[in-house]
């Protein structure tokens, strides 16, 4: 019997390069998550939540400001150069930080340069990753590669809320330093990748920018991200300081469940996705992460906090790598540095404005903090679902 011609195979995604890049991306990540209990450290040194939404805030404006020129390296050196001066920027950053004891002005200084730092690795990590995986497995290659950055999540809070009880926060901040240490080195064995195989010139400039930052066509995404940014900082920058204050304890579990619950749902429905659409999946996400912050604050037992964190981290898994690759997939990948730049500013954004904003509320009511946070979230789901309209850009429109 004559059968019709068989379907091709898939590209490979786990290639020898994707494996060292997505070691890479958790060692760094490592070094990151640890400063998930950065707000703790800030506690200590005396600040309330006013106080921490203000520093926080001003460290996510800083990396706002300077992501354009984040984007514009990496689409003109390429992200493998961009990883190294960022990375290096991020050590030099973290051992600063040793011997401080106050939050003085060099404290703010290092909290800006830390957060430019990170907020440049954190755009390099995924623009190297829609580089070197397969345009017909995007999603499901971004949110794999995610995996290596979601795991530390989990990890690092664990990890730092016992080092900054046994041993103190010098210490907590030389381990951060060596997981930087050894992603740099990691870094320095990557292929550079870039997208060399589409006409045009290369890089973004001013007007470029402002051109991305005005499509119609990346409106909702960005609009999205933002909000989603603002829930992010809910979480990462109040939930240790709320459960020190509400006397709940270690929230190491928490992340634990958040981290888990991301990677499983990228591990066993990675393309659902591509399969069912995006947009179908990325609604139930944004309203699964707006019914964890919501409840958050309702919780009594430990066990349900790690419910809430498993949830939470459901819709994180989907919302980010989908969000990411809604506004890739729009426009041409010779300004793909700059769009996902955008597009991690975005998040930056929510977090420069949610930080200070819901540390504002926290100070009255830690409950409404949190209801205030899922309501954003909320918004971007029903603007996704009702609103966007999505349309790819040409070259000769930007």
């Amino acid at each position: 019997m004559q059968h019709g011609p068989r379907a091709a195979d898939p590209p490979p995604l786990y290639t020898p390069n994707f494996v060292l890049a997505a070691v890479m991306h958790f060692t760094g990540g490592m070094s990151t998550a640890m400063f998930i209990l950065y707000p703790v450290f800030l506690t200590r040194l005396g600040a309330d939540e006013m106080r921490i939404g203000q520093v926080m805030g001003l460290g996510a404006a800083a990396a706002v400001v300077t992501r354009p020129f984040a984007g514009h390296l990496l689409d003109l050196l390429g992200s493998r150069r961009t990883l190294l001066g960022a990375g290096i920027l991020n050590l030099v950053s973290i051992l600063a930080l040793v011997p401080l004891a106050a939050i003085d002005a060099s404290l703010l200084l290092l909290t800006v340069v830390h957060a430019v730092a990170v907020g440049t690795l954190f755009a390099s990590y995924f623009t190297y990753a829609t580089h070197i995986v397969p345009a017909e497995r995007r999603i499901e290659g971004v949110a794999m590669f995610g995996v290596a950055g979601m795991l530390p999540n989990g990890l690092g809070p664990p990890l730092s809320e016992w080092l900054l009880l046994a041993h103190g926060s010098r210490v907590y901040f030389l381990v951060a330093a060596g997981f930087t240490t050894v992603s740099l080195l990691i870094t320095l064995l990557l292929h550079d990748a870039r997208a060399d195989h589409e006409g045009g010139p290369r890089g973004a400039g001013g007007a470029t920018w402002l051109r991305l930052a005005r499509a119609r066509t990346l409106l909702l995404p960005f609009v999205a991200t933002f909000l989603f940014g603002i829930g992010l900082a809910a979480l990462f920058t109040f939930l240790a300081p709320y459960a020190l204050a509400a006397g709940r304890g270690e929230v190491g579990g928490f992340f634990f469940a958040y981290a888990m619950a991301a990677i499983f749902t990228r591990i066993v429905g990675g393309r659902l996705p591509e399969r069912l659409g995006p947009r179908r999946i990325l609604i139930p996400a944004l309203l699964a992460f707006a019914a964890g912050l919501a409840v958050t604050p309702l919780t009594r037992a430990p066990a349900s906090l790690l419910v809430i964190g498993a949830l939470c981290g459901m819709g994180h898994g989907y919302a980010f790598p989908i969000l990411n690759v809604l506004a890739v997939a729009r426009t041409p990948a010779r300004v793909r540095g700059a769009v996902v730049s955008l597009y991690t500013a975005m998040i930056d954004l929510g977090q420069m404005v949610g930080a200070p904003l819901l540390g504002a509320i926290a100070t009255v009511s830690f409950p409404a903090m949190f209801v205030t946070a899922a309501v954003a979230l909320v918004i971007a789901a029903l603007g996704m679902a009702l609103l966007d309209r999505p349309t790819v850009l040409a070259n000769d429109e930007i």
